[in-house]
């Protein structure tokens, strides 16, 4: 039934065994040559998730899955130390970096970066003093620091349209 492929086969085989041929290579392995080392600007300060210890190094969950990522593909990817989460935002804005390890899509970001499906889902939450008895409904006319350019920021400005919200550089 299937005696065609017999013949099919051996021609490839020859093919493949004339001296100089090669497959010619594909989109990826195209990618891969023109793009030897990624460089990568983590959040210094979204540990356990992602952060940068004394000497500069990358740790965290986005360390490790960018180690094991890099294992399995061959990729090279170069911690580009920044500051702050401010700092590596605009580090990509910039192209100094091209890429950052845990940052999560929203609707102002897809305007300047593109994004991977989720590694890790974590939500938003609001947190106030135990003894102040606020619910979200009530922040109208209140002021919510937030950390400055967090994804959380934009949903705060949906969940709590009355409230000023100031986004907050970490020093």
């Amino acid at each position: 039934m299937l005696d065609w492929i017999r013949p099919l086969l051996a021609v490839a085989l020859c093919l493949a065994a004339l001296p100089g041929w090669t497959q010619p290579p594909t989109d990826l392995e195209l990618w891969r040559k023109r793009h030897a080392e990624i460089r990568v600007a983590p959040d210094p300060d979204f540990a356990p998730i992602d952060s940068l210890d004394a000497k500069k190094q990358q740790q965290g969950l986005a360390a490790d899955y960018l180690k094991l990522i890099s294992q399995r593909t061959g990729l090279r990817f170069r911690v580009v130390p920044v500051d702050s989460w401010a700092d590596a935002m605009d580090a990509l804005r910039e192209r100094r970096v091209d890429m950052l390890s845990a940052a999560f899509a929203s609707k102002a970001r897809e305007e300047f970066a593109l994004f991977t499906a989720p590694y890790l889902r974590l939500p938003c939450a609001v947190f106030v003093r135990g003894d102040s008895g606020l619910t979200l409904n009530q922040l109208d006319g209140r002021t919510i620091g937030v950390a400055f350019e967090h994804v959380c920021q934009e949903d705060l400005d949906t969940l709590a349209k009355k409230a000023q919200i100031k986004g907050v550089r970490n020093s």
